[in-house]
């Protein structure tokens, strides 16, 4: 088995609040739908940042090929480019869905850390375009795409990464009652200090973000030990909650929560 390499672009549509891909080339943006991400804007004018609107894809419930949304992602951003030079950006993007199980690596990443021979590997490998390492996706997890043009926000990615983090530290505590937090020198968030509970990896393009976050909901841990990550500690969320906790549930919980966050309005 070989890696695949980053797709490329592909047309694709801007969507409101959708709840399966079927509605995704269908769904038109009301012009009374207002958003913002989490923190106001620094380098635009406050009329510019309350026009501005958070459209969300919610396939939280659904295993979407990991391909499929690079191609998604790809061309949207094709797309905020064109609106960025007419001037009639005013919309970013959040993306939330799961993928069947796959290994990706980051732009920079060596398939060293892949605990395995890849002629022979237990799922689909590819080539991000994002940073960091190798990870592994696969059902139980919450993926989330934010594709946000920071040029509203902060042009600075350090702050965007731990504006990230912040999200998520959040989203634990006020939806589960878990206490996470940082661990100085990584980027991710932690539960226990020591065990891993969402890794990011993002790109940005013209100060548009896209890639983003994964957390672990109710992930099956072992298949990460055949990637960089064997020997160190992960967990998800179900290990926090114990086991009665309900795969569905707990991911629709999460996606709400996160949606809030962002301020994404239905």
């Amino acid at each position: 088995m070989s890696v695949h390499m980053p797709m490329g672009f592909a047309p694709l549509t801007l969507v409101s609040r959708c709840s399966n891909e079927s509605d995704f080339s269908r769904c038109k943006v009301p012009k009374s739908r207002h958003g913002s991400w989490l923190v106001k804007a620094c380098l635009a004018t406050r009329e510019d940042v309350d026009r501005r609107r958070c459209e969300c894809l919610n396939l939280h419930k659904q295993l979407v090929p990991y391909e499929k949304s690079q191609l998604w992602q790809s061309s949207i951003i094709e797309r905020r480019h064109t609106l960025v030079e007419r001037g009639v950006d005013h919309s970013d993007t959040l993306i939330i869905l799961q993928h069947p199980p796959v290994y990706t690596l980051g732009a920079g990443s060596s398939e060293e850390y892949l605990k395995f021979n890849i002629e022979d590997a237990p799922y689909d490998i590819f080539r991000s375009e994002r940073g960091g390492e190798v990870t592994y996706h696969g059902p139980g997890q919450l993926i989330l795409y934010p594709l946000i043009n920071l040029r509203y926000q902060k042009t600075d990615l350090h702050w965007y990464l731990r504006a990230l983090e912040e999200v998520v530290i959040r989203v634990l505590y006020n939806t589960f009652s878990i206490k996470a937090s940082r661990v100085d020198g990584y980027t991710g968030v932690w539960v226990g200090g020591n065990q891993k509970v969402a890794a990011i990896g993002i790109r940005v393009s013209r100060w548009i973000t896209y890639h983003g976050l994964a957390l672990n909901v109710t992930s099956e841990i072992s298949d990460f030990s055949s990637s960089e990550y064997a020997g160190r500690l992960l967990c998800d969320l179900q290990a926090k909650l114990g086991k009665e906790a309900n795969r569905s549930a707990k991911l629709r919980e999460a996606t709400l929560s996160f949606s809030k966050r962002v301020k994404v309005k239905g």
